[in-house]
């Protein structure tokens, strides 16, 4: 067990490091399955839900919410991959996220009119 947890914590910060904004479960989940090919192994690693093994992975992962009030999850770096998290951290907000704030404010522009 101590094997596959070690394994599944360095799979997990993969898929959270890159994720700047943090991600919900639903997020996690996909990206999870998109990268390893599988469902996150809930029931092996010993959790019944998602928010379970966010508790389980306090060196990995934690969760805060957002502006919104959304609860996300953010990555816990370790020596290893620090200077990834200083790199994701210091990028602009992506050209998609981009796209879907100037379609926000078109609408907000055109309900102003």
């Amino acid at each position: 067990m101590a094997d596959k947890l070690k394994m599944f914590k360095i799979e997990m910060r993969s898929v959270l490091l890159p994720m700047k904004e943090g991600a919900t479960f639903r997020q996690i989940h996909n990206e999870y399955k998109a990268r390893m090919g599988c469902e996150i192994p809930l029931q092996e690693l010993g959790v019944r839900n998602m928010r379970e093994l966010i508790d389980l992975l306090p060196d990995v992962a934690y969760m805060a919410p957002n502006n919104n009030g959304e609860l996300k999850v953010y990555a816990v770096p370790d020596e290893n991959t620090a200077h990834i998290h200083r790199m994701v951290s210091k990028q602009k907000v992506g050209s998609n996220e981009s796209e879907e704030l100037k379609i926000k404010d078109g609408i907000r522009n055109r309900r102003a009119e």
